[in-house]
């Protein structure tokens, strides 16, 4: 199970409370995060908007096992900048 972190401290915080945010804006640019801050940044919208990592998986068309290892952020290696992209639709929107 999942252990909900506090996003409070991050810089896109204000964005997981507007109401425009994953409907007509994705935040923060992610092109400029490194991959430990981007995987932060995916962990934490999807707990903020209940998206399980099964849910994200068959959304983006990606393995279970590559969701679970953004989600615990473990940037111990590089991911494909294309599932990535795919990640980032699901889970931040258009």
């Amino acid at each position: 199970m999942k252990t909900r972190q506090d996003p409070s401290n991050k810089p896109y915080y204000k964005c997981l409370s507007c109401p425009r945010f994953r409907h007509t804006c994705a935040g923060l640019p992610t092109r400029d995060m490194t991959l430990l801050e981007w995987c932060e940044l995916i962990r934490d919208v999807s707990d903020v908007f209940h998206l399980s990592n099964a849910y994200i998986a068959k959304e983006a068309d990606v393995s279970i096992k590559t969701v679970d290892w953004i989600e615990a952020v473990k940037a111990d290696h590089d991911i494909m900048r294309s599932t990535a992209i795919r990640i980032e639709r699901v889970v931040l929107g258009p």
